[in-house]
């Protein structure tokens, strides 16, 4: 029996023994002080020296692997239907990725960085104090998924999605309908950090395309006010 260590970088993690997790895989020599891995290099145990041969995925083989441009697309891929990411404030806006951040920008059907997968895979056994299903959101074309912020007021993050791997950090989940079906979407372990248009509001002039995504305490405001609606991809 082995387990995966947490995120040692673009998503790879260590391997290692279940009942000993200071000995991992390792690709004998395969690092590149020693020639780097060649075929027929061996695997065997070895304790943690940050190398790039004790750093490893699993990646499922065939088409599947690389669908919606991602390896770790869940459940299928490009043939599994996505969602858009709209909020109360101006749903003439979506949440898309763009340099590396999630903002929101004019829905675009065709573009597919605003689509994303909703991956419900751990909710039966994930759910927040008020007993709502913990889900992640995985963006279609980069494979990332939404992680939690710093802290109030701080941009959400991007990081590699390993849909095997119970993190938390990637884990939300959605309140009671707050008005016309909307609904907060907010941290599975602190349900008091929402998804926030920053600055969304009209009082702060409304939704304007590169709006950033924020988490901030729930203020009633429409632009703390989301709803994920499915279209296929």
């Amino acid at each position: 029996m082995w387990t995966e260590s947490g995120d040692v970088g673009k998503g790879f993690r260590c391997i290692r023994m279940v009942n000993n997790i200071r000995l991992n895989f390792d690709a004998l020599n395969g690092d590149k002080d020693h020639g780097g891995v060649h075929d027929g290099t061996t695997v065997v145990l070895w304790e943690w020296a940050k190398g790039d041969n004790q750093s490893w995925k699993i990646l499922p083989w065939g088409e599947e692997a690389y669908a919606g441009g991602s390896a770790n697309a869940p459940r299928g891929g490009s043939t599994e239907p996505t969602v858009r990411i709209f909020c109360k404030a101006d749903d003439g806006f979506s949440a898309t990725v763009r340099n590396g951040a999630v903002v929101l920008a004019p829905t675009n059907p065709r573009d597919e960085y605003q689509h994303w997968f909703k991956d419900m895979r751990h909710s039966n056994r994930i759910k927040d104090e008020e007993g709502y299903p913990a889900f992640a959101l995985v963006n279609k074309v980069t494979g990332e998924a939404i992680k939690h912020s710093q802290g109030e007021g701080h941009p959400v993050k991007l990081v590699p999605y390993n849909a095997n791997y119970q993190d938390e950090s990637v884990l939300w989940t959605e309140s009671r309908d707050v008005g016309a079906g909307f609904r907060c979407i907010r941290m599975v372990n602190n349900i008091y950090l929402n998804f926030d248009a920053l600055h969304g509001d009209k009082e702060h002039g409304g939704v304007r395309d590169g709006t950033s995504l924020v988490l901030w305490k729930w203020c009633e405001g429409d632009n703390q006010r989301w709803k994920m609606l499915l279209k296929l991809s």
